[in-house]
């Protein structure tokens, strides 16, 4: 059990609760996961082997994050507290086994909670 004096641990709505990794809350969703730390938070989608960074999209607001892939939405998600658009990075890389696309999100206030619901 978590001492949530010693940890931050941050809910999103649905999904399912994986093992926690370096100290924060894993969900899983249908076509992605999620990790929160307390000024960033991580999206992960599962890409293919020849999937190349010419072949990936990511744009975000305040409050909505796109991810397209060979010109076609993949994701497009409505956040429910603000992050900082032109801190968005990503990079490609192996998460819990799978290739992924990592997309991190800096928040705007830190220890908020980057809540969201699919709007696909």
């Amino acid at each position: 059990k978590l001492d949530s004096t010693e940890h931050k641990i941050y809910r999103l709505r649905g999904g399912v609760d994986v093992l926690p990794d370096r100290d924060n809350l894993v969900r899983q969703f249908d076509n992605y996961t999620w990790t929160q730390e307390e000024e960033q938070a991580q999206l992960y989608v599962q890409i293919e082997e020849a999937t190349k960074g010419k072949h990936i999209q990511v744009r975000t607001t305040e409050d909505v994050v796109s991810i397209w892939l060979h010109n076609i939405l993949l994701l497009n998600e409505t956040l429910e507290n603000k992050i900082i658009p032109k801190k968005t990075t990503w990079e490609i890389e192996q998460f819990r086994g799978q290739r992924c696309l990592k997309v991190i999100l800096e928040k705007k206030t830190p220890n908020n909670q980057i809540l969201c619901t699919q709007t696909q």
